[in-house]
């Protein structure tokens, strides 16, 4: 029933724009998928079940593949867009709490960066020492400039990525990131009231609604 997946269909689309994740990519995760369930269902796993899993899967790949080649072709075409991983410098690194510093990336190539929604989020491709590449997701915490983008971090205890970022990611460091994506996200104009609730971190997306509403 596609219309129940709609909602997570989105999600998981915008997810994959920001991870770069491409058709090719889409075999492998069969594979390992369809392994998966047979070792999980054991004996009962037949042919014609792992076959109908099979066909289920490349039903919903197919829509995530058109899905997702919308929104990088969109994305790529905005003024300020881009495909693919595109180096950005810190320009700017402030701490705003014990826990909490943020970051403002420019492009390296001193172009222009695409307008992204407010409360949506940018993904880094970390190449860390000593630790396999990582990739994670920080919310923009400002509104669209079309110069920069300020994302504001949370260190966490055994957070690899995130205790990186505030030891190690100074002021001219080169991180890549891909095009800002997340269907959570203020429609626009804003012409009512809005009422924005969060907790601890999760402020980040708000402080991007709210810099954009006012």
């Amino acid at each position: 029933n596609l219309v129940v997946l709609s909602e997570a269909v989105e999600r998981i689309a915008q997810k994959h724009v920001g991870l770069q994740i491409l058709p090719e990519h889409y075999p492998s995760v069969a594979e390992a998928l369809l392994a998966a369930i047979k070792d999980v269902l054991g004996d009962t796993a037949t042919d014609e079940i792992l076959t109908a899993w099979g066909e289920a899967y490349w039903l919903l790949a197919d829509i995530l593949i058109d899905r997702e080649a919308q929104l990088y072709d969109t994305l790529a075409d905005q003024p300020g867009g881009w495909r693919g991983w595109r180096k950005f410098t810190v320009a700017e690194k402030r701490t705003e709490s014990e826990i909490i510093t943020s970051f403002v990336l420019r492009p390296v190539d001193g172009g222009a960066v695409v307008r992204h929604r407010p409360g949506q989020y940018l993904t880094l491709w970390l190449s860390i020492p000593g630790e396999h590449p990582l990739k994670r997701n920080y919310s923009i915490s400002s509104a669209s400039n079309g110069q920069t983008y300020r994302i504001s971090v949370k260190r966490e205890p055994q957070g690899i990525a995130s205790t990186w970022l505030h030891d190690e990611a100074e002021v001219g460091a080169t991180l890549n990131v891909s095009v800002p994506a997340g269907e959570f996200f203020l429609a626009e104009p804003v012409d009512r009231p809005i009422v924005l609730l969060s907790g601890g971190v999760g402020l980040t997306p708000m402080v991007s609604i709210l810099e954009t509403a006012v």
